[in-house]
């Protein structure tokens, strides 16, 4: 028998928001970007720039870092 595995990997902001109870449309606000933005970067689709980074690790009182928003596929850089 053959068992798939599917396993996901979820953004480390993502993580974060759900870690602090923190809803996306809150934090959205909060680095003046919307939801969908928020949306894009935490399923991949999105990088954020440096000054948007800056927003976000101040968000979050840097307990996210730069590394956590680095593509280690190489298919995105900041």
């Amino acid at each position: 028998m053959l068992y798939i595995i599917n396993i996901m990997k979820i953004h480390p902001l993502k993580k974060w928001l759900k870690k602090n109870n923190i809803p996306t449309k809150e934090f959205a606000g909060l680095i003046g970007v919307s939801i969908s933005y928020v949306n894009y970067i935490t399923s991949f689709k999105r990088t954020p720039s440096l000054r948007l980074l800056k927003k976000i690790l101040e968000a979050t009182n840097n307990q996210l870092t730069i590394n956590d928003f680095i593509n280690i596929n190489g298919k995105e850089e900041l």
